[in-house]
């Protein structure tokens, strides 16, 4: 059934509800994403389904909720998905998520018994039959894997740099421009910030791989690719006399970052040492715009484990990355159901979280809980503009300020790209200092720095 503009419009409506965020379009308008501070959501769609499906729905398990353990989310995912019985399309956005299908009025139903879930308020009988589903089968080498790699998938977005360092690489380098002069923003120093891997020779080796690329393969969590083949395709691109001089530099950019992957491969499988990953999930590009378009990677994390070369082909390039399987029994301990206790804290969530704007003696304007968690998350408990340490609560957390650069008051949004996480003194100088004005451009300055368009493998 083609669904009406008015019914669109319902359905978007009751995902915003649902999921909370905000919704954003397809390009190719058969549907759109809800993306709230942790990263997309969700992809709903209303057209190029399976035949029986008025509606398909992906949600991104390892984010619909900071309420319950992944544990919990993904029984109630396999519960919903049962109760649907339905086979889906494989579509472009979401696609390594779990997807369900509906007709338009059970899509509505799986939204409104989605809120509770993402609110924290399940019922108790609900949540305990799902924890007690999953009482039977912490030992199941499948279920700890589908955990473990849902887990893998990025809710924040770190600097490349921090990240590269983090892996034990050496950044001096970025501090300097390609002439030799001094780089005032060596987070996007681009003579470095775009590569997609990092290190060799007597450093760690280091790859940015997309979560989507990495799958479940005879009890370990892979990678399989052949970079070399994608530099030759992408150089034939480059070389290629009816493209456009834009796409062949970038072609000719990517089949450069490409070699040096497979660079990397090539001296980790020949020394057997181990590799750091970097995480990313972005508006990756299908394989028809190799070249043509860059992909955006949105959300990063450095991998804690370490991984190894298991087979690497010397004349073709074929290659196959295998995750430590130490890192599965370290994770299992925090899957187990238990009231989640933030780390990194700001005002709001030790004082009195103000959800909406209401009258006070001023104004108060609405902040989003999701997108101050994030924001938090990113700067790890470091003030992201003297670079000092919060302090540690009485409860254990770490206390620094959540600021919007450009105030809600003169119209800023209530984005990641306009939040920082400050200590309390400058959170206070930004405000009232003789030097306000200048400190917002350092901070505008600094989410540039971050938020600026990358590309990974």
């Amino acid at each position: 059934m083609l669904l009406s503009r008015e019914k669109k419009n319902y359905l978007e409506d009751r995902a915003l509800l649902a999921f909370g965020g905000s919704s954003e379009p397809f390009e190719s308008g058969n549907g759109f994403r809800i993306n709230h501070g942790r990263g997309q959501v969700a992809a709903i769609y209303w057209s190029t389904n399976l035949p029986h499906n008025d509606v398909e729905i992906a949600v991104c398990d390892s984010r619909l909720t900071t309420e319950y353990d992944l544990r919990t989310v993904t029984r109630w995912i396999d519960r919903e998905q049962r109760l649907a019985a339905r086979e889906c399309n494989i579509h472009k956005h979401g696609s390594e998520w779990p997807i369900l299908g509906f007709s338009y009025n059970g899509a509505l139903e799986f939204l409104a018994r989605l809120a509770p879930l993402r609110k924290g308020m399940l019922a108790k009988d609900l949540l305990q039959e799902l924890r007690q589903t999953y009482a039977d089968s912490r030992d199941d080498t499948a279920e700890r894997l589908r955990l473990e790699l849902a887990g893998l998938r990025p809710t924040v977005k770190k600097a490349v740099i921090d990240l590269v360092k983090a892996a034990g690489i050496d950044v001096s380098c970025w501090y300097v421009k390609k002439d030799g002069t001094r780089s005032e923003k060596p987070r996007s120093n681009p003579a470095y910030c775009f590569n997609w891997s990092f290190g060799g020779e007597n450093e760690p080796l280091l790859a940015c791989l997309w979560h989507g690329s990495m799958k479940i393969d005879n009890d370990r969590i892979i990678f399989d690719d052949n970079l070399r083949d994608a530099a030759a395709e992408l150089q034939a691109i480059a070389d290629a006399t009816g493209e456009t001089d834009e796409i062949r530099n970038r072609a000719r950019a990517q089949a450069r970052r490409a070699r040096a992957v497979d660079a990397v491969f090539a001296e980790a499988h020949a020394t057997a040492a181990s590799m750091r990953v970097i995480v990313n999930e972005g508006l990756r590009r299908s394989a028809d715009m190799l070249g043509k378009k860059s992909s955006k990677v949105e959300l990063r994390i450095l991998d804690a484990a370490s991984w190894r070369v298991q087979d690497y082909n010397l004349a073709t390039g074929r290659l196959r990355l295998v995750r430590d399987i130490a890192a599965a029994n370290s994770i299992l301990p925090a899957l187990i159901p238990t009231t989640p206790v933030p780390v990194f804290v700001d005002q709001y969530t030790i004082g009195t979280d103000q959800v909406r704007r209401k009258e006070v003696t001023g104004l108060a304007y609405e902040r989003s809980r999701a997108i101050r968690d994030a924001v938090l998350a990113r700067a790890s408990g470091v003030c992201e503009l003297c670079g000092k340490r919060g302090f540690q609560t009485a409860a254990g957390t770490v206390f620094l300020e959540t600021h919007h650069v450009v105030p809600l008051s003169e119209n800023g949004t209530d984005r990641v790209e306009n939040v920082v996480a400050i200590c309390p003194n400058d959170h206070r100088e930004a405000h009232y200092g003789r030097d306000a004005g200048l400190i917002k451009e350092q901070l505008l300055a600094i989410l540039c720095e971050l938020y600026a368009p990358e590309e990974a493998v």
